[in-house]
């Protein structure tokens, strides 16, 4: 698998897969999930479901909003790979 797209509410379950080979992740907020602000523990456990050594592009829906830009940059510290990244301004709720 290449693409993968994973909402939110995935990272407050226990996820029984593993995405070995993933160079594209989209995240989205689930539509039944009221959080909408990613937080470190929303990236640790995308880390259980991705590898995020192989990843070349990252996505961030609108809806999310980074309440501490650290959590973006412990992303991409974590992804080495990455060339491109899709995220809005609004994303960053700083």
């Amino acid at each position: 698998m290449k693409k993968l797209t994973l909402y939110c509410a995935i990272l407050k379950e226990l996820c029984e897969y593993y995405f070995s080979n993933v160079y594209t992740l989209t995240i989205f907020p689930s539509k039944w999930y009221s959080q909408t602000i990613l937080e470190e523990q929303g990236i640790k456990s995308l880390e259980v479901i991705v590898n995020f050594s192989k990843l070349k592009h990252i996505g961030f829906s609108e809806k999310f909003r980074f309440k501490y830009l650290s959590v973006l940059k412990t992303t991409l510290f974590k992804s080495l790979k990455i060339s491109s990244m899709s995220i809005n301004v609004r994303t960053l709720d700083l």
